[in-house]
């Protein structure tokens, strides 16, 4: 008792308690300890696991990848990542416009994609009788059950579909019926881009033109009524359908 009085008020705690009291204690301090290291361990044993199993996935695409003989940059054999960068950042034409005037009109832009910059391949890839089917970017366009002819990948099922709308889109019946709405529209985006021009020292940004007018070409097509963009100079308005 004298030796414990001699000790600090906590240490006299531990004189005057049992020593077996004390072992519960010490258990659970050095079991919470040991936990909390597993849980660290776990934690960074499955992001080593994540990164090995990421790291030897891209080699797998590169080495497996029926592209790698294409010319690119060596990244996109094993990521799109640079890709998915460009489009983020809105730069995915000129990002695509670069690597073709470095590696020429046909060029790998990742493990599972080909940018092509030529006129009679183009015609080939986007003929009915080409061939060549629909990447699965067609099929996350749609939250449809059932999908559209732009987004159906089956040729069978898009060639019956196609012919149910051969007629309307066929050249002479949209020359007979829609080349005077579109000289319209053409005619009305080029004087709003020469007023714009002339009201920003020759400034203008053509391409909100252009989208405007392909807008408002698509509503007389497709709706028979004009969403009237070009003449509002904006998109920023709600569309009303009677």
């Amino acid at each position: 008792m004298l030796a414990c009085d001699l000790f600090p008020l906590s240490t006299a705690f531990a004189c005057n308690s049992p020593p077996l009291l004390l072992l519960p204690i010490v258990k659970m301090s050095i079991t919470s300890a040991l936990d909390g290291m597993s849980q660290w361990r776990i934690l960074l044993a499955g992001l080593s696991l994540a990164i090995v199993t990421y790291i030897v996935s891209c080699i797998y695409t590169a080495l497996t990848s029926p592209l790698k003989s294409i010319p690119g940059p060596w990244m996109s054999l094993f990521t799109n990542r640079q890709l998915k960068s460009a489009v983020t950042g809105g730069k995915r034409i000129f990002y695509i416009d670069e690597l073709h005037k470095k590696y020429g009109p046909v060029v790998r832009i990742s493990p599972e994609e080909v940018a092509v910059f030529d006129i009679e391949a183009f015609r080939q890839i986007h003929a009915v009788s080409g061939g060549y089917t629909k990447g699965d970017f067609y099929t996350k366009l749609t939250n449809f059950p059932v999908h559209s002819v732009f987004t159906l990948r089956d040729a069978k099922s898009h060639g019956l579909r196609r012919r149910l709308f051969a007629k309307g889109f066929s050249k002479t019946y949209v020359r007979e019926n829609f080349e005077d709405i579109v000289r319209e529209k053409v005619q009305l985006a080029v004087d709003k881009i020469a007023d714009d021009a002339a009201n920003n020292e020759g400034v203008v940004d053509v391409f909100k033109w252009w989208s405007l007018m392909g807008a408002d070409i698509v509503g007389c097509l497709g709706f028979g009524e004009s969403f009237g963009l070009l003449e509002l100079g904006t998109v920023s308005v709600p569309c009303m359908f009677t």
